[in-house]
């Protein structure tokens, strides 16, 4: 899963209708960066920004806000990255990166302040209500792929504002992932985690999956991609002998374990890395 995939897509529909034969890229950017200022950066901002805190995230297809029914770390972090990215990228000193900067900081403050879990040894909630309660359905369920997405939406708003803040929920994410997560015998991650920190290995009822839907007890492909890349924009901006070693890690489970030639990757894997049969991807 893309870490924004509105932005993928954005790409992807400008380019067949901007591309002939004899163009180049160089050519098609002015389409691309109109079409990220207007259907991502235009659409989403500040329509999305919530002035109670973190970003609204429910709307008709007219735009229209309907009410949230729950918050998901995974969808604040990816609006909390976007900002920070356009404010990297906007002209330095100006207003449009001042803006930027704002919004990133203001989706980082929801990440450390509803979205984290203070009370009982951290760790980003996979959903909250509205409120900023934990989710009853899943009695306030953490996931590695979660958590992965908050350290790296974290990382970019450091890159983007070098508030000190974000460095520290970034590290703090990561201790987390060690402390909890971590798979000391087989290499990679537990992914789904209750809310006292335990490794969740099965459901409250048969054939029930977790919250990115893997069935409880596996590792996936998806949370471990993410985690390298969190993993890899965390040593971007601290690199730690600790970072790097669980950098390497993951690189080589990704390359070794994960991806199959000829080219797909496999969706599902035992906590030893055995594929699941019948578990493919192709992107």
């Amino acid at each position: 899963m893309p870490l924004i995939p509105p932005y993928t897509q954005a790409i992807i529909w400008s380019i067949p209708q901007a591309v002939t034969k004899t163009e180049t890229f160089a050519d098609i950017v002015p389409t691309i960066e109109r079409s990220l200022d207007r259907d991502i950066l235009g659409a989403w901002y500040p329509r999305a920004v919530d002035d109670a805190g973190g970003f609204h995230q429910t709307f008709a297809a007219d735009w229209k806000k309907l009410p949230d029914d729950k918050r998901g770390t995974v969808y604040q972090s990816r609006l909390t990255w976007v900002a920070a990215q356009a404010a990297l990228h906007a002209k330095s000193g100006s207003d449009e990166q001042k803006r930027y900067r704002n919004i990133a900081l203001h989706g980082l403050d929801y990440l450390q302040k509803t979205m984290w879990d203070a009370e009982n040894g951290g760790g980003f909630f996979f959903e909250v209500s509205p409120t900023g309660k934990p989710t009853a359905d899943r009695n306030g369920e953490k996931h590695a792929y979660g958590i992965a997405f908050g350290i790296y939406a974290s990382c970019a708003v450091y890159e983007a504002t070098k508030d000190e803040r974000a460095l520290k929920l970034a590290q703090s994410g990561f201790a987390y992932l060690e402390k909890f997560s971590h798979d000391a015998k087989n290499g990679g991650y537990v992914e789904a985690l209750s809310r006292d920190n335990k490794p969740v290995l099965r459901g409250t009822v048969a054939g029930q999956n977790d919250s990115i839907g893997t069935p409880y007890g596996y590792k996936s492909m998806n949370t471990h991609i993410h985690l390298l890349e969190a993993v890899t924009a965390l040593y971007a901006i601290a690199p730690t002998p600790e970072v790097k070693t669980r950098l390497a890690e993951l690189l080589t489970i990704v390359r070794d374990k994960v991806a199959v030639e000829p080219g797909c990757l496999n969706l599902y894997l035992t906590p030893d890395f055995r594929p699941v049969p019948g578990h493919d991807s192709f992107g």
